[in-house]
């Protein structure tokens, strides 16, 4: 009984293979891939149509052109009398003794800074007192313990070093000051 269990079971798979066999081969030629690797021809999927688009004819429409306008005259004020603007005021020069007393501290201080080739420029605040500027030697308004610390340095080298909070040349921030006595 199992043998003709078996047996009918092996006749059925070779009757169906030999007929599918012709069913499979008459299928249509885009499902075939004789040649072609994984469906593709020439970038393009085999069964899937390809879309070329076609210019559509535009209808010419009329456009219309409007007329020029006529200049329209625009009233022009008449022209302001120059004033005078006052010259610029010349920096204020410093007096020799105030750079002679601050290089040579600035010198010791930071020996590399170079501040003999490229000194420092100096502003007038009040009386004798100037505001000290260098890129070296400002610091921002958060910093100003880094000025005082730089002052305090500087003062025990040469007496008259301070520090103030002021909008100069390099910004808003804390500017070292040097009072001539």
């Amino acid at each position: 009984m199992r043998l003709v269990r078996i047996g009918s079971i092996l006749g059925a798979v070779a009757l169906l293979s030999v007929a599918a066999a012709p069913a499979a081969l008459a299928a249509p030629l885009g499902q075939h891939h004789f040649g072609f690797r994984n469906g593709f021809r020439d970038g393009f999927r085999i069964g899937h149509p390809v879309v070329v688009p076609v210019p559509a004819p535009v209808p010419a429409v009329a456009v219309p052109v409007p007329a020029p306008v006529a200049a329209v005259p625009v009233p022009v004020a008449a022209p302001v009398a120059a004033v005078a603007v006052p010259a610029p005021v010349a920096a204020v020069p410093v007096p020799v003794p105030v750079v002679q007393a601050v290089l040579p501290a600035l010198q010791q201080v930071f020996p590399t800074a170079g501040f003999a080739q490229n000194p420092p420029q100096f502003i007038p605040l009040q009386g004798n007192t100037y505001a000290v500027s260098s890129p070296l030697l400002f610091c921002g308004a958060d910093q100003a313990g880094t000025c005082q610390l730089m002052a305090q340095q500087l003062a025990q080298v040469t007496p008259g070093w301070g520090t103030t909070l002021m909008n100069g040349p390099q910004g808003y921030g804390v500017y070292l000051t040097y009072q001539n006595s």
